[in-house]
């Protein structure tokens, strides 16, 4: 039988359990209502009071967006994933804040846009959505977005009893529970849509996380940099005397460029240059491996934003082989070359001209061979050679750079003489040396000045220039006589200095080079006037800096190349070389090594494998004329001095012979007009 003391007995056990399991105080909440235990037990009456709430965090740093792509999504989380994000632009126009069109009811004339996700409680209660703070623009184009985590409410009543409670109009019926924490694995919310509206800069865009039963309204505002960064273009790969060069396109004066690469072996791109200065944009990996494939691509960073990375170029890297050649017997020369190992055989190419003309070529089919000997040669005549090595990959065959062309000294003299034409004198027939003038006679008055020339293989034409008025007239030479056959009427092309046949349109096209520094003129070859172009300067060229590039004010010289139906120019003072299409737009740069510019820059002239450029002495401490030659990539070959006085103007090629023109205005100290042509091999 139970007595008073036998209870209170109890209740002090019961004390003693909970103190003992670590309840002595027990609390939870729901950030506006307490419940304690105390030790006595006894329930305390709830209260309203709100404690202090902490704020809760915002991930979200600063970003930066390629303004190529069209759907950029801003991924912005919460530590605990409860809460409602609102995003604002405050200052540029510079993107817009996309989401789900689904009309706010409070609405203003600033579009805003809703996107839920599912609460982190499974909690069926929806809370209203709060409009988001009016954006701090001018500009009623700006456009917000609202974006929405539905929170699970936290609003749970102490049950008074186990009664029910009838539902009010703006209640819903509630079943008394334990609150739970918010969980710490949230479902995934949608990120915030960006577009990005072809536009550049940065804008600040303010984050707020809306209040809830368990957190602080908190804000964050990140900067998002919108670049328009664009994806280089590889416009060569090649291999050269020590590794692959690449060449890609000028992009901008801020930009900067990462090269990456992989082997074949690889999956992965390694980032083997990064280069600070935007001028450069022509890149040699000397790092690569004889004989190995490899596959290049070219990124472009602007603002701290990486583009895409370029279309990528494959290349099998092989490294040049010497050359040399040695006579075997009077009919037969010996060709040897160093070995390389990566490769899979050699190109010999072997010719009676130092620039290669008619040539013959021997492939050898292992790279174990290093030498070749031809036979059946012309008797006692001296010969030259160049050696490449060459791999086939996936049916792609790859060569490594020529060898420099054998038995070609760094400078020597050419052996020239004049061209000659019949003259009748008293009766008798002779050859005489063709002066131009003399040739031409009277039609020619006037114009004494040789300038530009060149050939169609059949005719030479001569530009002479009247420095009075700054007019030219064209002479035309037969070749196989030298007697000058026509002479055009005068026509405005300035100094004229070099001229080149178009064998495609079947035209002259001849550079102006003084008055109008870009300006090339077009002449029929019955020497009729066609008209004229200024040749543009893009703002960008393959293989020049932008440094080059703004160096270009005219062009010294021009030559027609019939094997790629491209021309070659020489640019005015930089002394470099341009390639330009058929329709004469520049297409690529080529920066020359080795120059020579104590001397004039006059006509040039273009093989399939050389381009000569012939110049003249700028003071008298030089004796010789001089052709200088280089390679398409415009490394330097040789230099060659072809005559001691007269001045050259012009040079041009048929065959293995070349032909240039000179000329003279002063002979032992009196003013003379001389104008000669004259032939040599090369």
């Amino acid at each position: 039988m139970f007595n008073k003391a036998h209870f209170i007995s109890i209740i002090m056990a019961i004390t003693m359990i909970l103190s003992t399991a670590g309840y002595g105080s027990v609390s939870y909440a729901d950030n506006t209502k307490d419940s304690q235990a105390t030790e006595s037990g006894e329930a305390q009456q709830e209260t309203t009071e709100a404690r202090d709430l902490p704020e809760q965090k915002i991930e979200a740093e600063n970003i930066i967006i390629d303004v190529d792509e069209e759907d950029f999504e801003l991924d912005v989380e919460l530590a605990k994933g409860d809460g409602r994000l609102t995003y604002e632009s405050l200052n540029e126009k510079i993107v817009k804040i996309e989401g789900e069109e689904e009309q706010s009811s409070e609405a203003t004339e600033t579009t805003e846009t809703t996107k839920e996700t599912k609460a982190t409680e499974p909690t069926k209660e929806a809370e209203t959505t709060k409009p988001a703070d009016s954006a701090k623009t001018d500009s009623s184009k700006q456009v917000k977005s609202t974006k929405s985590v539905k929170s699970a409410e936290k609003t749970t009543e102490a049950a008074k009893s186990t009664k029910e409670t009838k539902e009010t109009e703006a209640t819903k019926e509630t079943e008394t529970t334990k609150p739970t924490e918010p969980s710490t694995e949230p479902e995934k919310e949608e990120p915030a849509k960006l577009d990005l509206q072809g536009k550049t800069g940065t804008v600040k865009i303010k984050i707020t996380a809306a209040g809830t039963d368990n957190y602080a309204e908190t804000t964050k505002t990140i900067k998002v940099t919108v670049s328009d960064t664009k994806a280089p273009v590889i416009s060569e790969i090649k291999n050269i005397n020590n590794g692959v060069r690449l060449t890609w396109n000028y992009i901008g004066s801020t930009s900067k460029y990462k090269v990456y690469r992989k082997a074949s072996d690889e999956e992965d791109w390694k980032l083997i240059k990064e280069d600070s200065k935007p001028e450069n944009f022509r890149y040699v990996d000397t790092s690569a491996t004889n004989g190995k494939v490899y596959t290049y691509a070219v990124t472009s960073t602007e603002n701290k934003c990486e583009s895409e990375k370029s279309k990528s170029s494959k290349i099998c890297y092989l490294k040049p082989v010497g050359a040399s050649v040695s006579t075997a017997s009077s009919t037969s020369k010996t060709f040897k070359w160093d070995k390389n190992t990566g490769a899979k055989g050699y190109e010999v190419q072997y010719s009676t001209s130092r620039l290669m003309f008619n040539k013959k070529k021997k492939t050898i089919k292992t790279n174990k061979t290093t030498s070749y000997t031809a036979k059946n040669l012309s008797k006692n005549k001296k010969y030259f050679a160049r050696i490449r090595a060459y791999k086939t990959v996936d049916n792609i065959k790859y060569y490594s750079a020529w060898s420099l062309t054998s038995n070609t000294k760094d400078t020597y003299t050419a052996s020239i003489e004049a061209v000659k034409h019949s003259k009748t004198v008293a009766g008798k027939t002779k050859k005489v040396s063709t002066e131009i003038r003399t040739s031409a006679g009277q039609s020619i008055s006037g114009y004494g000045v040789m300038q530009g020339g060149c050939t169609d293989g059949t005719y030479a034409y001569y530009a002479l220039v009247n420095k009075s008025n700054n007019k030219v007239k064209i002479a035309k030479q037969k070749l196989s006589s030298g007697k000058i056959v026509a002479v055009s009427d005068p026509m405005a092309m300035d100094h004229a200095n070099d001229m080149t046949y178009d064998s495609k349109n079947k035209r002259l096209v001849v550079t102006h080079n003084t008055e109008h520094k870009k300006r090339v003129s077009f002449v029929s070859t019955s020497l009729k006037y066609q008209g004229y172009k200024d040749i543009s300067i893009p703002s960008t060229i393959p293989g020049a800096t932008k440094a080059q590039r703004d160096r270009i004010y005219g062009f010294a010289s021009v030559s027609y190349s019939d094997k790629n139906g491209q021309y070659v120019a020489v640019v005015s003072g930089v002394h470099d070389f341009v390639i330009l299409n058929k329709d004469l737009k520049i297409t690529k740069y080529i920066p020359v090594t080795k120059k020579y510019e104590n001397t004039y820059y006059q006509g040039a002239d273009v093989t399939a494998s050389y381009i000569i450029v012939a110049q003249s002495p700028h003071t008298s401490g030089l004796s010789h004329n001089v052709l200088t030659v280089y390679d398409w990539d415009g490394n330097f070959i040789s230099r060659i001095n072809v005559r001691k006085a007269h001045e050259i103007e012009s040079v041009f090629h048929k065959g293995n012979t070349f032909y240039a023109g000179f000329y003279c205005s002063y002979v032992n100290g009196k003013y003379k007009r001389y104008a000669y042509t004259f032939k040599f091999k090369l």
